[in-house]
């Protein structure tokens, strides 16, 4: 069924997980499974699709904080994309690789790449609700871009319960 690298194609991704291929397609789309694009065709990794099919796909409360914070950020870059982005490049910096408050080199190197590409990837990933926008999330150079005002109201909003959250 997998290919030996480990992808799958969308219809093997559906027998998997026990439906269609355009179910498969759909997820896709609204970022919630991960793939790449081989010659216009989806690709899922195993590893991805075992960790929509076990529940990753729903959020923690951490995760959900997160989520609503990079949402009040994503608002901030529309609206300032040129002061925001330096302000993530800065605290960056301070994270460089000789930095002792360097974490996680790999979400240093992707932020740095995101921050210097098209500002639609940049608001993408962080307001996707996929396993790699939650990694990048939790590893945020975005800080001290929203005031303690913005942050506590984003955070007091969290608490109320919404549609699909109990």
């Amino acid at each position: 069924m997998a290919s030996r690298d480990g992808w799958l194609t969308t219809g093997d991704a559906a027998r998997i997980i026990g439906s269609t291929r355009q179910h498969v397609v759909d997820l896709c789309n609204r970022g919630l499974l991960p793939y790449s694009l081989v010659n216009r065709h989806r690709r899922i990794r195993r590893e991805d699709l075992d960790a929509f099919a076990a529940g990753a796909h729903r959020m923690t409360r951490d995760q959900r904080r997160s989520f609503r914070l990079a949402m009040a950020v994503a608002g901030r870059l529309v609206a300032d994309p040129e002061g925001t982005k330096h302000a993530a490049r800065a605290h960056l910096a301070d994270m460089s690789p000789g930095s002792s408050r360097r974490r996680g080199g790999k979400w240093h190197d992707r932020w740095i790449g995101l921050l210097d590409g098209p500002l639609d990837d940049l608001l993408t990933a962080l307001t996707a609700d996929t396993v790699d926008s939650r990694e990048l999330r939790q590893n945020s150079p975005f800080v001290g871009v929203l005031s303690d005002t913005e942050r506590t109201a984003v955070l007091k909003n969290l608490s109320r319960p919404t549609r699909d959250q109990p």
